[in-house]
């Protein structure tokens, strides 16, 4: 009767211990999304204990397939312009959590006709404190044949939105570098120096309706050396690439101050004809005595 009991108790620990749900979930994980189109995904945290805050990294594998996160309302987002997402609620949460929404998009004139968007490194922090592991997600994206051109009757039309396409930013301010943004040009490359960790671009829009994101500026984080400024109005998107080199301090030299000062050789002939002088008035002087 021991034995059984005592099987009993460990088959419902183990119950007990397995039964808990730590796990990502989200709406929809494949989808087909048409050139120029969007769509949105909803991100949830599966969890039977309690949650005060979770965190994840979100990728995505090409630019022509971007994806952006956006916090839910009444949570917080430690990060909302970087890969690395911190989701923090005013109260501790159990169940299906809503985090908040994957915004995924195709470019125009993308070339890739698939991609994906991967949620990892994902962990939840209990009410005590404890972390769990959340499992990672995937989601999987075909793209589809471009939306309709605007037909004939609306070319003004078409040359005006043409134009703005070409130009949704204004300018890109930085303490650290200096962007001069050229017309048709959206991709440059900056240098900074080695002791430089994260940078502090501010992308200003000419259109106050116009959306800006921005990838992540922390130098170790940078996807290929880029930080990717997506400005988008309506159904208009750009997309500027900044490339950032490092370099050294470079050392001035002032070749004035370091040129070589011949007047030295003038002196040492000077002292050597009066070292002979001395030489030959000391031989003449022994010879009298």
């Amino acid at each position: 009767m021991k034995r059984i009991i005592r099987y009993l108790l460990t088959v419902f620990l183990l119950f007990t211990t397995f039964s808990h749900v730590y796990a990502l979930e989200v709406s929809k994980s494949d989808l087909t999304i048409e050139k120029g189109g969007s769509e949105k995904i909803e991100l949830y945290a599966n969890s039977e204990s309690e949650l005060s805050s979770v965190t994840f990294t979100l990728v995505y594998s090409t630019y022509d397939i971007p994806a952006s996160f956006y916090v839910v309302s009444g949570a917080s987002d430690s990060n909302p312009n970087g890969i690395t997402h911190t989701i923090s609620f005013d109260e501790a949460k159990s169940g299906k959590i809503l985090l908040g929404t994957i915004e995924i998009s195709v470019k125009r004139n993308a070339s890739d006709t698939v991609g994906s968007v991967n949620i990892h490194t994902a962990s939840g922090k209990t009410a005590e404190g404890e972390t769990v592991n959340l499992n990672n997600r995937n989601i999987n994206i075909k793209v589809g044949a471009s939306q309709e051109e605007p037909t004939t009757t609306t070319t003004t039309t078409t040359k005006a939105v043409t134009e703005i396409d070409k130009n949704l930013l204004e300018k890109i301010d930085s303490k650290i570098v200096k962007i001069t943004l050229k017309k048709d040009q959206f991709d440059y490359t900056v240098k900074v120096n080695e002791t430089i960790d994260e940078l502090d671009l501010k992308p200003i829009a000419k259109d106050k309706d116009t959306k800006i994101e921005i990838s992540s500026q922390k130098l170790s984080e940078l996807k290929d050396n880029k930080i990717t400024i997506t400005a988008k109005n309506g159904e208009i998107e750009q997309v500027y690439n900044i490339t950032i080199n490092t370099k050294e301090d470079v050392i001035v030299i002032d070749k004035e101050e370091f040129n070589e000062d011949k007047s030295y050789k003038g002196k040492w002939i000077v002292v050597s004809i009066v070292l002979v002088v001395a030489l030959l008035l000391s031989m003449l002087f022994n010879r009298k005595k």
